[in-house]
């Protein structure tokens, strides 16, 4: 467990090594058009060499254009993600 002391120095390391690692942060807000997400990640991925994304609150950028279709309970916006 991370809480025992002899345990500390390697987690201490291990944060340091995180923090040494670059982050990249998108603007997109609300209902963000899906493709217009995608792009920028492929973007990124091209130019930054970008190997990791991380998505927070998808719910709101499915918000507009919600098509009933896909394996993802009826959302085609998840089926985009899911390709990738």
């Amino acid at each position: 467990p991370a809480g025992k002391p002899e345990n500390s120095a390697s987690l201490e390391a291990l944060a340091d090594r995180f923090e040494s690692l670059p982050l990249y942060f998108m603007t997109f807000h609300g209902g963000s058009d899906v493709d217009d997400v995608l792009d920028a990640m492929e973007y990124a991925a091209y130019v930054k060499d970008v190997q990791h994304i991380i998505l927070d609150n998808m719910q709101f950028m499915i918000t507009r254009n919600n098509v009933s279709s896909g394996k993802w309970g009826g959302n085609s916006h998840f089926d985009k993600f899911d390709m990738q």
